[in-house]
């Protein structure tokens, strides 16, 4: 069995450890000075030409008054139950944050936007967490959160029944959040 030199793990370790600052984190409870929240029902309005894994998803677009070093999104879904109970059961919610990067000024192009992930609520096991810290990466301009980009939160419940979700932005400035 080979052993890491000792020099060679405590430079792996401070390069692991310099690089997580600017990473999404899930499950990080931080202290913001403003919340903002989205409410409704998803419809026709607010679906996405974009699936997460072949499923109908449905997107809200926000945008900072000010650049973010780190902001908390939250989503929440529910559905009603129409029978006897007539109680709202929760649901299982699935979404990711993109940037929309305006590429009509790279030349002709089908689109004017296309769309990059900053962040997802959900690993690749499919295990799924009600929040994430979104942070801005400093060595990636495509990673940044600026006050002079659009994003979306794009979201699934795996369901074709109609429910109701609540979007909640944490962070230190106004977020302004719109539907499509």
């Amino acid at each position: 069995m080979n052993a890491i030199p000792k020099k060679s793990l405590t430079l792996l370790i401070t390069a692991a450890i310099a690089l997580l600052p600017g990473c999404t984190r899930m499950n990080t409870k931080g202290t913001y000075s403003s919340e903002q929240t989205s409410t409704g029902t998803v419809s026709e309005k607010i679906k996405s030409p974009d699936s997460i894994d072949r499923a109908i998803t449905y997107e809200i677009y926000f945008r900072p008054e000010k650049p973010l070093r780190c902001m908390m999104i939250g989503l929440t879904a529910a559905y009603n139950d129409q029978g006897l109970s007539g109680k709202s059961k929760p649901l299982r919610i699935f979404f990711m944050v993109d940037r929309l990067i305006d590429v009509t000024r790279y030349g002709k192009t089908e689109n004017r936007f296309v769309h990059t992930e900053m962040a997802k609520n959900y690993n690749n096991d499919w295990e799924q967490t009600k929040e994430i810290t979104l942070c801005s990466r400093d060595n990636d301009p495509m990673m940044q959160i600026e006050n002079n980009s659009r994003y979306r939160v794009r979201f699934t419940s795996f369901t074709s029944e109609k429910f109701d979700y609540i979007l909640t932005f944490k962070s230190d400035v106004k977020i302004t959040i719109w539907e499509p």
